[in-house]
């Protein structure tokens, strides 16, 4: 965005600075400075001298700063200090993202939460959901990256900001930024697989760059990537698994191997748990005087109950499948029918009454006279379009999200599935071609209010048989505005019954049972200690190989008050023009940190990945010892 001068600050009522806009010259503001960044802190510092009639703002006071226009730049907490000599005060303000660092994560007021959910897109908004419901100035997006599924975590004695950075570690192309145009500020994410990248054109009169200071990192980009990890096979087996993506005949010190699950990864057990087994292990140890008569009963009823949990397991399974076939809302009339009583209405009056839901490149007409010749001449009118279609509350597309009949699943089955659901809105303008006013027309006509409904009239009066081309000259159109509420998920309802079908069958598969004893064993059982396991889900390692299978860059870019373009936290960067690196113009490089001088315009962007974050972070995460916090199981 191009920032516009002069800039005012508005704080709270009943504080030092009210909530009526003040000018920085008003208020005697000097050296300030906007700093915004990525997955960080965003901070506004400024200065005020101490002066008769001044304002002085209070300490730990909210503070909001517009430009010119009206557009909000940053909302944030005060931090001052006083300078005796110079009897000035500093101020700091410090957006909502610090009261993330500080908030620890919390499950029954203990410091461990246990994530089941591997939806990582489902995941980061649970995390942030968990600040607003403490109480947090924030907006979670509604329209997030669609990430992939990840091993199931849990975390120990984190904060919400390290718990989203440690989650977010599985996609290194993801970056924030505040948008402060909401209220209160929402925190969006950008990943770079699936953003726009802007570009700064060198060539480009007016380009406003003054300097660029990049440096490629070709070294943090992994040309392979292989996760080992572990799996139950029956009662007291192990299978060892590894999945890999990327050219494993890479050298060496440019591969990552991520070690997720296995006996020898005895740092991923969680000393609960494991406490539990154990103890339930030297339970049955105890009772290992089992007869062969005891084993035999026990075999017989492990079978029926087997048998009754397949049967159970089956008929779950069914009804999900069942569910699935019919669960998702068709844009039809039929269905804007069975939902809205105008609909509804129209077709009582007129059974055959229909109206298309598609108003993509039509032309419609006015009138249709006789010119010149014989020929005809007509006058082109346009009407509403956009068609009916899936949107979010706020009218932008819900493209990805699927409309579900009220009670198709269950929230454990979209949760076993990592499916989000939300309310989104049958929405737009349906139309029909009619001979004139239909007993369907004319009682949406009566129903509906006028800013519902539109009419266009085609008819022609004392037109000649001369003029050909008669086909137009009897239409009439109508046009009725539907707005409906309906659930929607972020997968398609197939896909949640395969996942519901596969996390049943894997339950009723992990049953263990006894072992029958066999010859020479003395009648006794023997019980196998067994530890738990974090499996990979599916294309995990193809996953996060594609998301960092770029090269990164650091750097800095610094621009002129005139220039055109103002990269700030959330945008991918290119470069082109003239005397550069050919491999600048496809660098799509993330922007980390965007520093504003409110006295001067200068702005300074620091180039690569967001703090604490970079390629190597998944990889050092993943090799803590002893007390790493991602749990398996």
């Amino acid at each position: 965005m191009i920032y516009q001068p002069p800039f005012t600050l508005l704080g709270e009522a009943g504080k030092a600075l009210g909530p009526a806009a003040a000018s920085f010259a008003a208020l005697g503001v000097i050296e300030a400075e906007l700093r915004l960044r990525s997955l960080d802190v965003d901070e506004l510092s400024f200065t005020i001298k101490q002066k008769a009639g001044r304002v002085i703002p209070d300490d730990n006071q909210w503070i909001t700063l517009k430009d010119a226009s009206g557009a909000v730049l940053f909302t944030g907490l005060t931090k001052r200090s006083f300078t005796y000599a110079s009897r000035t005060y500093s101020y700091v303000a410090s957006n909502v993202y610090k009261g993330l660092m500080e908030m620890p994560l919390l499950s029954a007021g203990r410091a461990f939460v246990l994530y089941l959910e591997q939806n990582l897109t489902a995941l980061v908004l649970n995390i942030l959901n968990r600040a607003i419901t403490a109480g947090l100035r924030l907006q979670a997006p509604l329209s997030p990256p669609i990430f992939y599924l990840v091993p199931k975590m849990a975390f120990r004695s984190q904060t919400i900001a390290s718990t989203l950075e440690d989650a977010l570690k599985w996609a290194p192309d993801c970056v924030s930024m505040m948008d402060y145009n909401t209220t209160p500020p929402t925190l969006r994410f950008n990943a770079r697989l699936d953003s726009l990248e802007k570009t700064l054109n060198l060539g480009q009169p007016g380009h406003g760059v003054t300097d660029i200071r990049l440096t490629p990192f070709p070294e943090a980009r992994a040309l392979a990537v292989s996760m080992a990890y572990s799996r139950r096979s029956g009662p007291s087996g192990i299978e060892y698994l590894v999945q890999s993506a990327g050219n494993q005949a890479a050298e060496a010190n440019r591969k990552i191997s991520l070690f997720i699950s296995g006996n020898e990864r005895s740092d991923l057990l969680v000393s609960e748990a494991l406490t539990t087994a154990l103890n339930a292990v030297s339970k049955a140890e105890a009772a290992q005087a089992l007869t062969l008569q005891a084993v035999a009963a026990m075999n017989a009823q492990l079978a029926a109950d087997l048998a009754n949990q397949v049967a159970a397991t089956n008929a779950a399974n069914n009804a999900v499948s069942q569910a699935a076939a019919t669960a998702q809302i068709p844009l039809t009339w039929a269905t804007i029918v069975a939902r809205d009583s105008r609909a509804a209405a129209a077709v009582a009056a007129q059974a055959s009454f229909t109206m298309d839901l598609t108003l993509v490149g039509q032309t419609y007409y006015t009138g249709i006279g006789c010119g010149i010749g014989g020929r005809p001449s007509t006058t082109i009118s346009y009407t509403p379009t956009g068609g009916v279609n899936l949107k979010h509350q706020n009218a932008s597309s819900a493209a990805g999200w699927y409309p579900i009949q009220a009670g198709a699943f269950t929230s454990a089955q979209l949760a076993t599935a990592g499916a989000t659901k939300i309310t989104c809105l049958i929405d737009g303008w349906c139309n029909a071609n009619t001979t004139g006013g239909s007993a369907g027309q004319n009682s949406i006509t009566a129903s509906a209010p006028a800013s519902f409904r539109a009419a266009l009239q085609g008819y022609t009066q004392n037109y000649t048989p001369n003029c050909s081309e008669t086909s137009l000259y009897f239409q009439r159109w109508f046009w009725y505005y539907v707005s409906i509420p309906v659930d929607a998920i972020d997968i398609s309802p197939q896909t949640v019954a395969a996942r519901v079908v596969a996390a049943n069958n894997a339950a009723a598969n992990n049953t263990s049972s006894p072992v029958v004893p066999g010859p020479g064993s003395g009648g006794t059982v023997t019980f196998v200690p067994r530890a738990e396991f974090v499996e990979a889900p599916a294309d995990l390692a193809l996953n996060y190989f594609t998301r960092q299978d770029w090269t990164p860059y650091k750097g800095s870019i610094s621009l002129a008050p005139s220039a055109a373009l103002n990269p700030v936290p959330g945008d991918f960067i290119s470069i082109s023009g003239p005397d550069i690196p050919a491999d600048w113009s496809t660098a799509k490089v993330p922007v980390a940190e965007t520093t504003i001088n409110l006295d001067t315009l200068a702005i300074t962007v620091t180039i690569g990945p967001s703090p604490r974050m970079d390629f190597s972070s998944l990889v050092d995460r993943l090799r803590i010892p002893v007390e790493d916090n991602y749990e398996p199981g």
